[in-house]
């Protein structure tokens, strides 16, 4: 699943259950490139609490849609440790990066993600709760349409 798909499936159902739960503000960041996470944070500006969409460079292939308060944080929680960036010319590794510790994972996902070849576009949300709900509601879609996101294992 492509992430221009989950996002407008993420606006319509925030604006569908917009009679039930009342407005649910969403703020759109990114796409931020991995590789060089700490040189891409001003993008957040505005955007730490919500939901965050990991989809492969060039494809925008969803990998992943989680939630946090930290956003910034979530995000270098998962790239792991021993890292490299892609600065001056070196490769981006995250060999440790913790979402692909699971055995469950294929070793294409697994290589996309160790090679830092990810975006992460953020999704701010207001009021904060909110961010557990618009998670689900992207991972239940994925499941739906029959394209589940391929970290997203514990679902």
């Amino acid at each position: 699943m492509r992430l221009q798909e989950v996002l407008n499936a993420i606006s319509e159902f925030a604006k569908g259950i917009e009679p039930l739960v009342g407005l649910i503000d969403l703020k759109i960041r990114g796409p931020l490139d991995l590789s060089v996470f700490p040189d891409e944070l001003k993008k957040l500006d505005g955007v730490e609490i919500g939901a965050y969409i990991l989809h492969e460079q060039g494809s925008d292939r969803v990998l992943y849609v989680g939630q946090s308060i930290q956003i910034s944080n979530r995000v270098y929680a998962h790239i792991g440790t021993n890292y490299t960036w892609a600065w001056g010319g070196a490769e981006c590794s995250f060999p440790n990066f913790t979402l692909t510790q699971s055995e469950n994972v294929p070793e294409e996902i697994k290589a996309i993600c160790q090679s830092g070849k990810l975006n992460v576009t953020a999704v701010g949300v207001s009021p904060v709760d909110a961010r557990k709900l618009i998670e689900s509601f992207a991972v239940y879609y994925s499941h739906q349409k029959g394209d589940k996101f391929p970290l997203n294992i514990d679902f």
